[in-house]
């Protein structure tokens, strides 16, 4: 068993352990006898497997509370719980007591060497660790030979190390790193990957932002591998603090591996955990842990991106010129940027133009800051948080320094697109696409793409770019959602318009719309109990009386419609896009125009959607339509 080899291997290289099934014998008083080496033993490895998540109770599990008990008289840096999986067990999910998660895991497949973790648990109980390798220190992490036999115990002061293995798995040792000696051929079909986000184990919880930031500069190295189908984030985050069996989540994301781990920081020091597992069966292929220097923080994406490429034999090739800064402040300062601009707080997304401007200003050459920093003053402008034009400006501003440092950065490329298309350059943003398309087809190119489409009145073209965008990120909502509404919907397409719109439930309840979506759609459809229904539960006050409006406008309730506008117009939303479309609805033209030439003035990006938006369907035999569409320069 494991649990058998491992302390074996201890044994050989001068370690005294105590294993049950060893030291114990008929007669003994074992429960004091397992009390008593608890108590008096220099490291507890507690082994964790499938066996222990199956036992719910157990004997092994008294004794690790009694281990985590003991804790409470030792200083805090003091090194002696080892939590140790032997199988594809999540540490996430594990069933095992909370001390546990707040220290380092291994990763030790029951069926190979444990030189390594021999040598670490030696430096751990304070002896001379040998020649071991540093975990994480180059592209291809070499396994160590077993440490020769020694003809002497290696008796510690604060006693022995205690290594029991209960049936069930019970406890064992340390956590450092392992590397599969060979890996075997990735057979055809079965080149697909998932980064899930890095798990926040800090006392603190401080550190998401570095583990997702790490998670995605992981997902972006592997994504360079030609052949190779990586998940978009989008969908690998939706497993953010996932307790679910990593054979399931890969089968929900169509990835036959999938890699995870976690980061943890005390004091000035970090620790980051990351292991590569066979979806298919749950098997670890690869686990490393790092303790990095604040320097060599900058480059853990890139070593663990190239060890797990060498886990399956694929080689990480012409990502890593240019884009990254060598400052490990302003690193961490893009990272706490890139958080706040994805958060979707007003104040938050504020912030991330401050964090943003800083990190450029302490690297200038820092093309991803530079890049990020656009994507801040983009997302302020487009939510109506800042001045419009001074902030795309000032993203066109941030992106043409990005493109300066490197002409060949995609991500530059296709973040100038959106920003371009906000602004209504639909020739140069065009431009930018296929420029960074051409350097690499990724999901924000892509993308991109689909939203140039959709502005022209491509619809099947649209349809077609967001569906290869679902091709490696299933679940990414910005694509299902222009599905959903407004494009399947313009297409006539309403029943999958609809299964959409229940998906997107399925994947986040909290998903902006999606009531008054399907509300609408169900009116398009002729269910108008359903869509009545639908209205009368939708939370929003406002949003539930513009559907009220919609529907008995369409069923042709003209009084009620009347009466349910009038009562709208009290406390209107602030936003144009909307009355005019109400506007439209209830046949006022006028009005809708006059709203529809305010969105143009102030040139909001809401006018992107004119050529599809469904309840804007009677304002398009009107001349002033397509006066409109021309002042856009878009297709009449």
């Amino acid at each position: 068993m494991a649990a058998a080899r491992i302390a074996e291997a201890l044994k050989a290289a001068g370690i005294e352990v105590w294993f049950d099934k060893n030291e114990l014998r008929g007669g003994e008083a074992w429960d004091r006898r397992i009390h008593n080496q608890i108590h008096d033993c220099r490291l507890f490895i507690a082994v964790i497997s499938s066996n222990t998540e199956a036992r719910d109770e157990g004997y092994f599990r008294r004794e690790w509370r009694l281990a985590v008990d003991r804790t409470l008289d030792m200083a805090e840096n003091k090194a002696f719980l080892v939590p140790v999986v032997i199988d594809g067990t999540s540490e996430r999910s594990a069933a095992v007591p909370e001390a546990f998660h707040r220290v380092q895991w291994t990763r030790l497949p029951g069926n190979d060497s444990p030189a390594s973790f021999v040598s670490q648990v030696a430096r751990l109980m304070g002896a001379d660790p040998g020649a071991a390798t540093t975990a994480g220190t180059g592209p291809t992490p070499a396994v160590p030979p077993p440490p020769a036999p020694r003809h002497h115990h290696r008796r510690l002061s604060l006693g022995v190390l205690a290594l029991l293995a209960v049936a069930a798995g019970g406890w064992i040792a340390w956590r450092n790193h392992w590397m599969p000696g060979s890996a075997s051929d990735v057979g055809v079909g079965e080149t697909s990957i998932a980064v899930l986000p890095f798990t926040d184990m800090s006392e603190q919880h401080d550190q998401q932002y570095f583990g997702d930031g790490l998670a995605e500069e992981i997902l972006n190295v592997l994504g360079t591998i030609p052949g190779w189908k990586v998940i978009g984030r989008s969908s690998s985050f939706q497993f953010r603090d996932h307790t679910q069996d990593l054979r399931k989540v890969g089968e929900i994301l169509g990835a036959r591996y999938i890699v995870e781990g976690s980061v943890r920081k005390a004091g000035k020091q970090l620790n980051v955990t990351a292991q590569l597992v066979d979806a298919t069966d749950g098997t670890t292929r690869w686990s490393d842990n790092y303790q990095p220097s604040p320097a060599d923080a900058l480059s853990l994406q890139r070593q663990i991106a190239t060890a797990v490429a060498h886990a399956l034999r694929m080689t990480v090739l012409g990502y890593f010129s240019g884009g990254g800064t060598r400052s490990e402040e302003a690193h961490d300062l893009y990272l706490r940027g890139i958080r706040d601009t994805d958060s979707g707080e007003p104040d938050a997304m504020q912030r991330a133009i401050t964090e943003l401007t800083r990190a450029v200003e302490i690297d200038p050459k820092y093309v991803e800051g530079w890049v990020g920093l656009a994507n801040a003053y983009d997302n302020v402008a487009t939510e109506g948080l800042a001045p419009r034009a001074e902030n795309y400006r000032l993203a066109l501003q941030a992106i043409d320094k990005a493109l300066a440092l490197n002409p060949t950065s995609a991500d530059a490329y296709s973040m100038r697109a959106f920003v371009r298309m906000n602004g209504y350059d639909w020739s140069g943003a065009e431009e930018d696409i296929r420029r960074s398309l051409q350097l690499h087809r990724s999901v924000n190119g892509i993308e991109a793409a689909s939203k140039l489409a959709i502005a022209r009145g491509k619809l099947g073209e649209a349809d077609d770019l967001l569906k290869e965008v679902l091709a490696t990120d299933p679940l990414d909502v910005y694509a299902l959602s222009m599905q959903a509404y407004p494009l399947y919907p313009a297409m006539g397409r309403f029943k999958e318009a609809d299964r959409i719109c229940d998906k997107l439930r399925d994947i986040d309840a909290a998903v902006p719309g999606l009531n008054a979506d399907q509300a609408a759609i169900a009116l398009w459809q002729g269910d108008h109990e359903r869509a009545l229904r639908m209205a009368e539960a939708e939370p929003d006050a406002t949003t539930k009386l513009a559907l009220l409006v919609i529907i008995y406008t369409a069923t042709g309730k003209t009084e009620l419609s009347k009466q349910t506008f009038a009562q709208y117009l009290r406390n209107p939303p602030d936003s144009d896009y909307y009355l005019a479309s109400m506007y439209a609805i209830v046949g006022d033209r006028d009005r809708a125009f006059e709203h529809l030439d305010r969105l143009y003035e102030r040139r909001a990006p809401d006018l992107l959607l004119l050529r599809v938006e469904p309840l804007f369907a009677n304002l398009r035999g009107d001349p002033r339509y397509k006066a409109l569409l021309r002042r856009l320069k878009l297709p009449e």
